[in-house]
């Protein structure tokens, strides 16, 4: 199944682009997502701790199984002031 990766600030840049698409095993997690990602960029492997998920718009836990067609974005952490 697709699964499209969306990913911003330095994930985008370790990344190399801002949107892409994984074919992955039916009934993957967002987590299993994540190793796969991380195993293409190693360098993604620190920033893990400090990341949150979303899954068609939506934040979600990343034990969340996901179905052909979703879009999961890779959110850093935010700062502002």
């Amino acid at each position: 199944m697709n699964i499209r990766v969306r990913s911003f600030a330095r994930i985008r840049e370790l990344i190399g682009a801002e949107v892409q698409t994984i074919d992955v095993p039916q009934g993957v997690t967002i987590e299993t997502v994540w190793h796969t990602l991380s195993e293409r960029v190693p360098a993604l492997v620190p920033l893990r701790r400090s990341l949150r998920f979303a899954r068609n718009g939506s934040i979600v836990s990343p034990e969340v199984q996901l179905k052909d067609g979703d879009e999961v974005c890779v959110l850093p952490p935010s700062s502002g002031g």
